[in-house]
């Protein structure tokens, strides 16, 4: 069974990637910031030592010792800085912390008078550090070159970006969490109204069907789906409706001939030897047997032309097929005037129109008035062709009748004693024109005259 897809966790997984790649840069950014900052502190520190240790050469520099350490080391850093002073070229002074084998010299290079450089060294004790070169005289008169070399330990500054880069890792850490956090409340609350439509399906599901109570009206992702499943819930209570009402009506017009069969049975079978019954019994439940056998294909066939697919790849000639139809149906065609401009081949499915013009016309001549024809008109605008068929009639239809006239099993009031006439003819071919992709009209003008309305697109050949 393949693993379900979670639209929560992806969306979950979604936000938080996002918001942790933003962050991620965002702790890059202030690593390296910080890492800038305390590198900054750091060279500031040793530019302000550097200063510290000149002034001090500067005030004693008639003393035997030009710079003293207590002065400026503590403890915590004597081991950390070392220092040396030149005179003129000659070593007059190192830090207590240097050997005293005079082997060990500290960096020395030619650099202009009055300036200063700063290098990566290593320093005596193996530890990396940075190195100040300054090469200064003490004032405008004086000739004499001082040359100031100081080491200074990167341990601090190793142990300031140490705890910098821990601490951000925690930091990142504990946001990590925070927004995996976020990330599922916002989501959660984000779908909630998705979770209360399926709560309110599945109250739905377990009650008749009703539409569903839209809790807000606001949310534009949802609303649509509210709209559609209420749709649903109604086309269907529609077909339950309408399978309900063609229950009945099967059942009523079977009940019928039913009756009239047993009534002929129980007569016969009391007199049986009455020759008026005997005579006629026979054709009688034959009669009875096709009207019910009628009544039966055209259910059969509402059926199959709800469930089978139609190719529109025949090339039909509709004067040829409408005249055809009306020899079949034995059609007096004196009463039928098919006006066309000429002759029309289309791109359609021969048997579709077949029963479509059968049913039309034999509807158009069963409710025409007495001596009026029926009229079929043919006409071709742009990419679509227009077929009318228009009959007179005695009787004002309302609009609600003109809209059940395609109900299945509805029939009019003078067609309700016919043996032939079931209510199905409109309804098939409603079916038939919804299958083909056709559009199908009903209408009655002032004049009482009938119109039926069949617009069929036009395919290409191609």
């Amino acid at each position: 069974m393949a693993k379900q897809k979670s639209i929560k966790k992806r969306l979950i997984n979604l936000i938080s990637l996002a918001l942790i790649g933003i962050l991620s840069i965002l702790f890059l950014l202030i690593d390296i910031n910080l890492d800038d900052w305390a590198e900054m502190q750091f060279s500031n520190e040793i530019k302000s030592q550097t200063y510290i240790l000149k002034s001090m050469i500067a005030l004693n520099e008639n003393k035997p010792q030009l710079i003293e350490e207590r002065d400026i080391l503590s403890d915590d850093n004597i081991n950390e800085i070392y220092y040396q002073v030149w005179l003129n070229n000659r070593s007059v002074e190192k830090s207590n912390n240097l050997p005293t084998n005079q082997s060990v010299e500290l960096i020395k290079y030619d650099i202009p008078l009055n300036t200063s450089r700063t290098i990566n060294v290593t320093l005596p004790n193996g530890d990396d550090g940075l190195a100040t070169l300054s090469k200064f005289t003490l004032s405008e008169n004086d000739h004499r070159e001082f040359y100031l070399t100081v080491y200074n330990s990167e341990k601090k500054l190793n142990k300031v970006l140490y705890t910098i880069d821990i601490a951000l890792i925690f930091s990142f850490i504990i946001t990590l969490l925070l927004v995996r956090l976020f990330a599922r409340k916002i989501t959660l609350n984000g779908l909630k109204p998705l979770s209360e439509l399926n709560d309110e399906i599945i109250k739905t599901t377990k009650s008749p069907l009703k539409p569903l109570l839209l809790t807000d009206p606001n949310i534009e992702e949802i609303y649509p789906i509210y709209q559609s499943f209420n749709h649903y819930i109604t086309h269907n209570q529609n077909l339950m409706q309408n399978e309900k009402r063609i229950t009945s009506d099967i059942a009523h017009e079977l009940k019928t001939p039913i009756a009239e069969i047993i009534t002929l049975a129980e007569v016969h079978q009391k007199f049986p030897d009455d020759p008026r019954i005997a005579e006629t019994f026979t054709q009688d439940v034959l009669d009875i047997a096709r009207e019910m056998k009628n009544l039966v294909s055209g259910l059969l066939s509402l059926q199959k032309f709800e469930q089978e697919d139609f190719s529109c790849n025949e090339s039909v000639n509709l004067c040829q097929q409408l005249h055809e139809t009306a020899e079949k149906l034995a059609l007096d065609t004196t009463q039928l005037d098919v006006q066309v401009a000429s002759d029309l081949e289309i791109k359609a499915n021969s048997f579709s129109l077949s029963v479509i013009f059968r049913n039309l016309l034999e509807n158009a001549f069963y409710y025409k008035s007495p001596e009026s024809s029926v009229l079929v008109t043919i006409k071709n605008y742009g990419d679509n062709l227009y077929l009318y068929f228009e009959n007179s009639t005695k009787e004002k239809m309302s609009e609600i009748i003109l809209q059940q006239l395609t109900t299945p099993l509805f029939k009019l009031d003078r067609s309700r004693t016919n043996d032939t006439h079931y209510g199905l003819g409109l309804t098939i071919v409603q079916r038939l024109c919804q299958k083909n992709h056709y559009d199908l009209h009903l209408q009655q003008d002032d004049n009482l005259t009938f119109r039926v309305m069949i617009k069929i697109p036009l395919l290409n050949e191609g």
